[in-house]
């Protein structure tokens, strides 16, 4: 048996935490290794026991006291301070287990690493596969709006940018109203600064000055909300009459 004079080294207790992680079998060579706690001081493991469901259970027996404490693994870890070892064979025990628990780390280490790296890879992927995406959309976009272009006469004063939805849809039943009066549709025209009409003789709302475009068919303003121009008007319909080049109307 060990004399209390002979060699030892104190273990740290984080160290001892790594150890156990590596090699668990190590709990049972605990008995009888000296150990430091933060408040009781000194005293020696007793007994290790292994219970399949609560896992291993620490008892130790303090030296100014005598008294005997049972621990859990992770109590005995939170209140210790460190081991105090005599025997050289468990110190060296230790000493490999805790080399493998680094070992173990760096290793996790490495595969996280890896992990990022292709996670990065990925996230790089998929951002240019978005980007590639976006400007096909925005070439079919384009490709679409030049074929409308074509479609809707008097578009020339329209840019991509201005090409909205809303605007489509209104330039649309604009067409099926001229359709629907057997009316030949000749395109729209911007009628910037040239706005003559006051309100909408369909739906007696104020024309959306913001708007902004004429019918080419009869020269009046199209309303933004229901599409309806002067064409049909009961009373100042242009019918067979060219639209004035300045596109103003006797509505008001």
């Amino acid at each position: 048996m060990t004399s209390a004079t002979a060699p030892h080294s104190r273990v740290d207790i984080q160290d001892v935490v790594g150890a156990l992680s590596a090699s668990p079998r190590l709990m049972q060579d605990l008995v009888g290794v000296a150990v430091e706690h933060k408040k009781f001081g000194t005293g020696k493991i007793a007994e290790v026991i292994h219970q399949a469901k609560a896992g291993y259970s620490i008892k130790v027996k303090y030296r100014s006291s005598g008294s005997v404490f049972s621990y859990s693994v992770e109590k005995f870890l939170s209140c210790m301070v460190c081991l105090i070892l005599y025997d050289t064979r468990l110190q060296d025990k230790i000493q490999v287990a805790l080399q493998q628990y680094r070992n173990q780390l760096q290793l996790r280490a490495r595969r996280l690493e890896e992990q990022e790296r292709l996670r990065s890879i990925q996230l790089e992927e998929q951002r240019k596969r978005a980007e590639s995406e976006k400007i096909e959309k925005l070439k079919l976009q384009k490709a679409e709006f030049s074929r409308w272009v074509q479609d809707n006469r008097g578009y020339a004063f329209l840019t991509s940018q201005d090409f909205h939805p809303r605007l489509r849809a209104i330039v649309e039943s604009h067409r099926s109203n001229l359709l629907r009066l057997k009316r030949e549709y000749r395109g729209i025209r911007s009628s910037s600064n040239e706005r003559n009409e006051l309100g909408c003789w369909g739906c007696r709302d104020e024309l959306d000055q913001a708007f902004g475009i004429k019918c080419n068919t009869c020269g009046w303003e199209i309303c933004s909300k229901c599409a309806t121009c002067g064409c049909g008007h009961p009373v100042y319909d242009p019918v067979q009459k060219e639209p004035s080049e300045d596109g103003a109307s006797d509505f008001s």
